[in-house]
């Protein structure tokens, strides 16, 4: 009779923590779910504002350089197209999303270039937790 409560208790207590192990990483991906869909609808935001500031300027995006991100003010910052920009999901202390290189993709941020022989082309992509989340180019 001991035996079977002594053996109960250990198939207990391994299910419980089988649950708490399956509960933990199961929260951590649809967490990174959760921010990547945040990732990409900052990207979407980010390419709307883009598209503003071609219509006020003849078409002409702005280049490469003049879009950073983070809370230093840029092309990007002023009336009609962004106040600021958007916290990054991925940040734990809300910085808002800045540049990447093409190369180093930090989750939340973006890499957004022109093309300098045509100002009407231009390339944004969105990283997240895994990779790229949203990506656009408009090429003529």
């Amino acid at each position: 009779m001991k035996k079977n409560v002594a053996a109960n208790v250990i198939y207990a207590s391994a299910t419980v923590a089988l649950c708490l192990i399956i509960s933990i990483f199961g929260g951590l991906t649809s967490r990174n779910k959760r921010n990547d869909r945040l990732a990409a609808m900052n990207i979407k935001g980010l390419s709307i504002a883009l598209n503003i500031y071609a219509e006020k300027h003849g078409g002409v995006f702005p280049q490469s350089g003049e879009v950073a991100g983070g809370s230093v003010p840029d092309s990007l910052i002023g009336p009609g197209m962004l106040k600021k920009y958007p916290p990054n999901p991925f940040s734990s202390n809300g910085l808002p999303i800045k540049t990447a290189g093409s190369d180093s993709m930090s989750p939340g941020d973006f890499f957004y270039e022109r093309n300098e022989d045509k100002g009407f082309e231009y390339r944004l992509i969105g990283f997240g937790a895994d990779g790229v989340v949203f990506e656009e180019s408009y090429i003529d």
